[in-house]
């Protein structure tokens, strides 16, 4: 580590070691390996990140949140292999050295690229609550203190105004409703179920819907052409997976 702050190749006076001994960094070849090593692991950090998320998405929803034991093992250990190498990088970059911080950021960027760039995004660096930006495009759904949804409509014109007032779209209350029960995982906190909330609610068809954040659970009271898999399809571009309970 240079006391003095970011360093290039040369000038340094002291040996560079990329994590171990056995491997100085005291040439021009070594230096350029170091790079494209520091660069391969970001991009793996990435990479798993990805295969970690798809994991959870293929049996979270036909199995519920217990993982059959072989894929839960795999997905154990793809998080203790992430995050080694997580704290690797964090190493890496600590050495200072300008070459390897830059292959830490560009492998890290590279693999979100590659494999996270259609990811919900966090509202800030706590990677639990997703943004709530990301459903603005859907509306804002008023959700009154029964559970009942006020369906979003946006501002009509003067030629689909006469459309809605004739009855072609329209929701009634004596209309049969079903109820779906959906566990929902990854709420963590009041801005995840506002987030569910809002996924939910957004879905044409759907009258109510309750979220209960402790049980990790969600009733959903909604017409019966609106399918439990529509429902779940919704969550999961919201950044949550569900199942039928």
């Amino acid at each position: 580590m240079s006391m003095r702050g970011f360093i290039w190749a040369g000038q340094g006076a002291d040996c560079l070691m990329l994590l171990h001994s056995d491997f100085p960094l005291d040439s021009p070849v070594r230096m350029s390996a170091g790079v494209v090593i520091t660069l391969l692991l970001g991009f793996v950090v990435e990479a798993l990140t990805c295969f970690r998320r798809r994991l959870v998405g293929k049996f979270g929803i036909r199995r519920g949140p217990s993982l059959p034991r072989t894929w839960a093992a795999i997905s154990i250990g793809m998080y203790a292999l992430q995050t080694a190498l997580a704290y690797v990088l964090m190493l890496i970059a600590m050495t200072y050295q300008s070459e390897l911080f830059i292959a830490v950021i560009a492998g890290l960027a590279l693999g979100h690229s590659c494999f996270n760039l259609r990811a919900p995004v966090p509202e800030s660096a706590d990677p639990c609550c997703q943004s709530m930006n990301q459903l603005d495009h859907l509306g804002k759904p008023s959700i009154q203190s029964d559970g009942r949804v006020a369906p979003y409509l946006p501002p009509a014109s003067s030629m689909v105004q006469p459309l809605l007032a004739g009855g072609l779209v329209s929701f009634t209350e004596s209309s049969q409703l079903v109820s779906y029960r959906l566990r929902v995982t990854g709420m963590v906190c009041e801005s995840c179920e506002d987030t569910v909330k809002r996924a939910l609610a957004a879905v044409d068809g759907v009258q109510s819907v309750r979220v209960d954040l402790p049980k990790e659970e969600s009733e959903v009271g909604c017409v019966p052409t609106v399918g439990a898999q529509v429902l779940i399809e919704a969550l999961r571009k919201a950044g949550h997976d569900a199942f039928l309970k």
